[in-house]
């Protein structure tokens, strides 16, 4: 499994737009450098923008710490004493872009030209790429992630593709507070030390699309990549609305309305404890001369519809749910399957 950036504080790691380098005094932990430089098309359209790195570097502090504040894991550590500087934790990198669609653009207009530029998907879309610029961070299938090994057996995809959907919906509330569209964006993720999944890299404009929901003026990469005027000037508006509106303001106000999400949860029993019900099941199968059985387990299935303000909160919900009165915690393990925005039958 390749890993990127984050993957290792033993040594400085330069990148197109960052640099890392191990902070001497406390382990794990990288001080990270934004550079002015601007890239686009994989690295082949490149310059330097003045104030660029520090425009980037803010708009990412300001927008981790919103993540943080609703309870999303992320890499942020705090503000460094230089403007352009971050502090990280340092991860293991998983090999992968995951990429939330809330309205066609760019890339994906081209795969599909049957779309118009800024058509609203029914549902936000999650795709996933490889990251390996010589290949051209080629599109991946979930069946290809699987046969590439490229997640840790630890981790599921699911999950992944849940918290992409959890920050989704809190950023496109936040977003809309500053009256910006977020088009689509992409995330990065790293297990850090205690196995726990945390979004990585940086959430600055240059991994956004973002559109002024009056004038629909651009304010992200895309000035840079389709030459539509100056960047900084755009990140600047952004990081103006943000500072006119952080996050802590924006939650002390925020009253989402109730969504409704549909979730299946399991119940299974401990692995290491024995399990009568699925050992007669097992014994009762091999009498009947099936196929032989090598190993057997028996658990619950849950089906539920779940109102909440937001899917992180619908989560936390399922599993108090779930811990408190749907599995014997010193027996089973509780787990969440499957948790979606509920799409009503025939919504286009």
């Amino acid at each position: 499994m390749s890993t990127s950036l984050l993957a290792s504080a033993a040594q400085a790691k330069t990148g197109k737009t960052k640099i890392l380098v191990p902070d001497s005094n406390q382990p794990g932990v990288l001080d990270v450098t934004f550079k002015d430089d601007a890239t686009a098309f994989n690295g082949v359209k490149h310059e330097r923008i003045d104030g660029k790195g520090a425009l980037a570097a803010k708009i990412s502090a300001h927008l981790f710490e919103l993540l943080e504040s609703v309870g999303l894991k992320t890499c942020f550590l705090g503000r460094a004493n230089a403007s352009h500087q971050l502090r990280y934790l340092a991860l293991t990198m998983m090999p992968l872009e995951v990429v939330v669609r809330n309205k066609a653009f760019g890339g994906f207009i081209k795969r599909y030209p049957q779309l118009s530029s800024g058509y609203p998907m029914p549902m936000p879309l999650v795709e996933y790429f490889l990251k390996d610029d010589a290949a051209g961070d080629p599109l991946l299938s979930e069946a290809a992630i699987g046969e590439l090994n490229l997640l840790p057996s630890s981790l599921n995809l699911g999950l992944l593709r849940r918290r992409a959907m959890q920050v989704n919906e809190i950023l496109v509330a936040y977003f809309d507070a500053l009256n910006i569209d977020c088009a689509d964006f992409k995330l990065e993720f790293g297990l850090d030390a205690q196995g726990d999944l945390r979004i990585a890299d940086e959430l600055s404009p240059d991994n956004f699309r973002l559109r002024d929901k009056a004038t629909h003026r651009v304010l992200d990469k895309d000035v840079f990549r389709q030459d539509l005027g100056a960047l900084a000037d755009a990140y600047a508006e952004v990081l103006n609305r943000i500072e006119a509106c952080p996050p802590a303001a924006f939650l002390a106000s925020w009253t989402p309305a109730l969504k409704t999400y549909n979730a299946e949860m399991v119940v299974m029993r401990r692995p290491e404890l024995l399990h009568p019900e699925a050992e007669a099941i097992k014994q009762a199968a091999e009498s009947l001369k099936l196929a032989h059985i090598r190993d057997f387990s028996a658990g619950k299935c849950f089906q539920l519809t779940v109102s909440a303000p937001h899917m992180l909160a619908a989560e936390k919900a399922l599993l108090l749910l779930g811990e408190s009165l749907l599995a014997n915690p010193v027996l089973e393990n509780i787990g969440l399957r499957h948790l979606e925005p509920f799409l009503e039958a025939g919504l286009e």
